[in-house]
C-alpha cells in the first residue's frame, strides 16, 4: 500500500467523523440541557471538556470507519476464532 492510498482512505473517512461530529453536536448538547433541566444537574462542562468530548468521538468514529468500512474487496467475511492458530 501507497503512503498516498492510506492518506486518501484517512481523509476520505475523517471526512465521514465529521459528518458524524456535526450530527453528535447537538445530541451531546440536548442531553447536557436535560441532564440540567430536567435532573436538576449540578454539574457544569468547561470549554476544555466539550473540546475533548468532540475530538474524543471525532477519533472514535474515524477509528470504527475505518476498521469497518474500508474492507477489500476479497474480504470473505470468516472470522478465526481458533486460538493461537494464526
Amino acid at each position: 500500500m501507497d503512503i498516498f492510498v492510506i492518506l486518501a482512505t484517512i481523509f476520505k473517512y475523517s471526512l465521514l467523523a465529521l459528518g458524524g461530529i456535526a450530527i453528535l453536536i447537538p445530541l451531546y448538547a440536548a442531553g447536557f440541557l436535560i441532564y440540567k433541566k430536567v435532573f436538576h444537574g449540578t454539574k457544569k462542562l468547561r470549554i476544555g471538556q466539550w473540546i475533548s468530548l468532540i475530538l474524543l468521538s471525532g477519533w472514535l468514529l474515524l477509528v470504527l470507519g475505518l476498521t469497518t468500512f474500508s474492507r477489500g474487496a476479497n474480504f470473505g467475511g470468516s472470522i478465526n476464532l481458533s486460538l493461537f492458530s494464526g
